[in-house]
């Protein structure tokens, strides 16, 4: 993180206790590594593997951070890129985060998203635009 990303995309399994582990056996929780990105100015971190979302909300606190975070709890095999390929060309023509991604996913109750990955989204950096 170091040469200044926008967006880290991360596939990782994330353990019970909210923890990342590296090759190496090194842990770090979710919620330093939100932390880090956040002192990089990294405006998207997405954990692009399939986690449980326990494992999600006991280790990645993300509330106050100015990051958006996604974490994948089902990536729906082939959905999953091209759902990420629509929502960063609509970001990259200008498009806020929280817009393109209600475009591709209503945030109707009862909505069915079948062609999307299950994830969690947390709008922490909400107006920030990735242009190309």
């Amino acid at each position: 993180m170091e040469h200044k990303c926008d967006i880290v995309h991360l596939l990782c399994d994330v353990t019970p206790n909210g923890t990342i582990k590296d090759a190496n056996g090194e842990e770090i929780t979710g919620t330093e590594l939100i932390q880090l990105c956040c002192d990089q100015n990294v405006k998207l971190l997405w954990t692009g593997s399939d986690n449980p979302p326990e494992r999600y909300i006991k280790g990645f606190g993300a509330r106050g951070k100015r990051l958006n975070p996604v974490m994948t709890l089902k990536r729906k095999g082939p959905n999953f890129p091209g759902f990420l390929q629509k929502l960063l060309s609509e970001m990259a023509y200008g498009e806020t985060m929280p817009v393109a991604w209600n475009d591709l996913c209503p945030q109707i109750p009862g909505s069915d998203h079948l062609d999307a990955p299950e994830s969690i989204f947390f709008a922490g950096r909400g107006g920030v635009r990735l242009l190309a």
